[in-house]
C-alpha cells in the first residue's frame, strides 16, 4: 500500500520540475506547501487522505 507521504512526494517532485517552490512537511500529518517563487507569502498546503 502506498502511504500519504509517498503520494505527496510524487506530487512534490512533479511540482519542483514545473518550477514551483515546494516545502515538504512529513512529520505529523504529511503536507506539501506549494508557492510561487514570485509570491512566496501566498501558497497552498496539500494533504492526502487514504
Amino acid at each position: 500500500m502506498v502511504t500519504a507521504a509517498e503520494h505527496l512526494e510524487r506530487l512534490a517532485v512533479a511540482l519542483d520540475a514545473a518550477g514551483w517552490t515546494v516545502d515538504r512537511r512529513y512529520d505529523g500529518t504529511p503536507l506539501v506547501r506549494v508557492s510561487s517563487s514570485k509570491a512566496p507569502h501566498i501558497g497552498e498546503s496539500i494533504g492526502v487522505v487514504i
